[in-house]
């Protein structure tokens, strides 16, 4: 079968507001699992919405006497207590499974997914990442919501100071087909999803949805997510720096320099160290670029944009 994939891998944290059923205790809403003889700990909902107006909602959760693990291959279910089990699906509906929809190829009678799974807390994560696949007959767009309020949940594992619980989720994703809110946010880059941030710009973050546009329609499409959800640490893992202002954002990442110029007209790229050498220049292409760092040493910097009779700096610091 020649299935067209759209992959978008997501480590996320989050916390999300729907159509499900909830209690309000302290200002912090409290999901429940439809079904489950007992509801764990802290039931995180995520739901989506395909183009044809369509709905599905799955449940991450966290509880301290979750049994539930990975072989290697597949999450093995023992929290059927908890409603962590396989259930027979509508193909004929859009649906997010956390099994990976591989019952679901070609025979839909036995076709079997899963829209619950429970996790144990491990070091400064929850047990294993958590991986989402639609199962067939997907119509673009695809939109996916969430409540920010639960990630500050007593219920959460996770202590960062005066007894505060707090978690937080990243998103390693593919930037092509997003929309609003990613207003610069490149291939492989990770996108935080938090009620918080302590980031200069907001252009790979979300609080509440995120929108995949484009992508292909059709009988065999499948739709990829992949979640997370760990300590808050207040940043990205990989991410040393940001530096902005209303000319230039540049992003210290993962071993890389990655620009978005705000001025037009700018045509050469020229880097100083402290001794005032260049150490590297380039002509400006795109408004939007990147360069490796890890062939500078780490020290301060300065970057020089130039073209049209103007000159941008920004002092940067490069620490790998």
């Amino acid at each position: 079968m020649n299935n067209f994939k759209l992959h978008i891998t997501l480590i996320v944290l989050l916390a999300i507001t729907g159509f499900v059923n909830a209690s309000n205790t302290d200002s912090i809403v409290t999901y429940t699992i439809p079904g489950a003889t007992v509801q764990p700990q802290w039931v995180f909902p995520l739901w989506f919405e395909d183009g044809d107006g369509r709905r599905d909602t799955v449940y991450i959760c966290y509880d301290s006497l979750s049994g539930g693990f990975w072989n290697g291959n597949t999450w093995i279910n023992t929290d059927t207590v908890f409603g962590e089990k396989l259930i027979t699906a509508d193909t004929n509906k859009f649906n997010m499974d956390f099994k990976g929809g591989w019952d679901c190829l070609n025979i839909d009678t036995l076709c079997k997914i899963q829209k619950v799974q429970v996790s144990q807390k491990n070091g400064n994560e929850l047990f294993d990442y958590f991986s989402l696949r639609s199962i067939r007959r997907v119509k673009m767009p695809i939109k996916m919501k969430w409540d920010a309020t639960i990630l500050n949940s007593d219920s959460l594992p996770f202590i960062i100071g005066n007894n505060k619980h707090k978690a937080q989720g990243q998103a390693l994703f593919n930037s092509n087909g997003s929309t609003f809110p990613y207003l610069f946010c490149p291939t492989s880059y990770y996108l935080l999803m938090s009620d918080s941030n302590l980031f200069i710009e907001n252009s790979c973050t979300a609080k509440d949805s995120i929108v995949w546009s484009t992508g292909t329609t059709g009988l065999n499409y499948f739709f990829d997510v992949t979640i997370r959800i760990q300590k808050w640490t207040g940043a990205l893992n990989s991410l040393r720096e940001i530096y902005s202002d209303n000319n230039v954002l540049v992003v210290n990442y993962n071993g890389k320099l990655i620009v978005k110029l705000k001025t037009e007209g700018l045509t050469q790229l020229k880097m100083f160290d402290v001794n005032g050498k260049v150490v590297y220049q380039n002509p400006i292409i795109n408004k939007n670029f990147e360069f490796n760092s890890i062939q500078f040493t780490n020290s301060l910097y300065n970057l020089q944009f130039s073209g049209n009779n103007k000159l941008i700096s920004k002092k940067i610091i490069i620490n790998n």
